[in-house]
């Protein structure tokens, strides 16, 4: 009789989650701001889209040469890159996203605040 034995339980790929990151947040501008698609950067980069996806998402972890990589294909520096990382404005590349994001992050009492404003312009359209 052949004993049946259990895997134990894998973690969590690393894709099935988002870790936010400053440097996904970065890369994404970058690429956006020089009007590059996601399947262009793959390309330019000699990966695959979903990649790139995974990388401005934090689906994926990022070696620092690959970061090298994809700066210079958009056509940015490694000391713009790191101006950004380090802490300069960002512009909004996504304003539903960002709105997405926000409202992610506060606290009920907040929500029902800004939920009240968004009725108001609603409905005063």
């Amino acid at each position: 009789m052949k004993h049946i034995t259990k895997e134990a339980p894998r973690p969590p790929k690393r894709s099935s989650y988002r870790k936010h990151t400053r440097q996904g947040e970065v890369l994404r501008y970058l690429r956006i701001s020089k009007r590059i698609s996601m399947r262009r950067a793959g390309e330019l980069n000699d990966c695959s889209s979903s990649l790139i996806n995974h990388y401005e998402n934090g689906r994926a972890d990022i070696v620092e040469s690959r970061v090298l990589e994809l700066v210079t294909s958009y056509g940015y520096t490694m000391t713009e890159f790191e101006e950004y990382l380090g802490g300069k404005l960002i512009p909004v590349t996504d304003l539903r996203r960002d709105c997405e994001e926000m409202l992610g992050r506060i606290d009920e009492a907040r929500l029902r605040a800004v939920h009240a404003v968004l009725v108001g312009f609603i409905s005063g359209s």
